[in-house]
């Protein structure tokens, strides 16, 4: 993938090139944002904030999966000692967590779909809100955890303290 001259191919290397600093100013503004437009829909309920906060619950879902694949690239990079065991404990917590949210959304979706729940519910809106938060809450722990354990690992075999 890093040689592909495609746009899935630039765009891939355009998220790993990304400073840390950058990627973390992303995600904290994406959350503030979030937050802002969860309480507005929440106060005054409208149409436009409805959309809003659907359409923001998508930029919030990507920004979190930014931050997974940014850490699994760097992770994977400096883990030059074959420690496949933080590697699995971070990549289970990650995915799971990423597909029950999915799972969740895209339910949601098709059940507004087939008229069984509207998606403007205040009920539903606050459910989908705090899954999300959880799921991004539990991604941000295990990778920090894993990025405390790799670098355990590598003091330990280059006998470095970092």
């Amino acid at each position: 993938m890093e040689n592909n001259n495609s746009i899935t191919g630039k765009l891939y290397k355009k998220i790993f090139r990304m400073k840390k600093k950058n990627l973390k100013i992303l995600t904290i503004s994406i959350d503030i944002i979030m937050f802002i437009v969860f309480i507005l829909t929440l106060i005054f309920r409208t149409n436009l904030l409805y959309g809003l906060y659907w359409i923001f619950i998508i930029l919030y879902f990507m920004v979190d999966m930014i931050n997974i694949m940014h850490w699994d690239y760097d992770g994977l990079r400096a883990d030059n000692y074959k420690a496949k065991s933080v590697m699995s404990s971070y990549r289970d917590v990650t995915t799971i967590t990423t597909v029950f949210s999915g799972l969740f959304y895209l339910i949601v979706i098709f059940l507004d779909n087939l008229e069984v729940i509207n998606i403007s519910n205040i009920y539903v809106i606050v459910i989908m809100y705090l899954l999300l938060s959880v799921a991004q809450l539990f991604n941000q722990l295990s990778t920090s955890n894993a990025r405390k354990e790799t670098l355990k690992l590598s003091e330990k075999y280059s006998g470095k303290i970092k």
